[in-house]
């Protein structure tokens, strides 16, 4: 599968009223801020890929930021497909967090301070976009 086409049609697919309709029903925000594990969720099986957390040390705890799916040495959110460099510089300049480590995304992390907010994995969601992105998949 050609992982860069896989995430062009990924970002089209989530794009779409009816995707941000389930995640308006789930977890609600959008694919990148209350989304991402929903997102990565659905994705990882679809590229082969691993669930990865985006882990920001802040005042003395570790706090997950975002999940993401790694394939290999990329990885694959809803901003599209991105080296381990330019996902860290992304997070760093754009959210203005320093201290970012990726760590692989275990039950542990899961049931952290993550699920204390308002980031969830959303089977519901997952269900309803699961089609647009195996077609992404079969296209690809």
């Amino acid at each position: 599968m050609d992982l860069k086409k896989f995430a062009s049609c990924l970002k089209k697919a989530i794009s779409t009223k009816a995707a941000y309709a389930a995640l308006d029903k789930g977890s609600g925000g959008t694919w990148t801020a209350g989304g991402c594990w929903t997102l990565a969720h659905a994705v990882a099986g679809l590229v082969d890929g691993t669930l990865v957390a985006l882990v920001a040390d802040l005042w003395g705890h570790s706090i997950v930021q975002h999940v993401v799916v790694m394939v290999g040495d990329k990885y694959l959110d809803a901003d599209g497909l991105s080296t381990y460099h330019q996902l860290l510089h992304r997070w760093e300049v754009g959210e203005g967090l320093g201290r970012l480590r990726l760590v692989p995304f275990t039950p542990a992390l899961q049931h952290s301070t993550m699920h204390k907010g308002h980031a969830v994995c959303d089977t519901g969601t997952v269900t309803a976009i699961l089609p647009a992105l195996m077609k992404c998949a079969r296209r690809r």
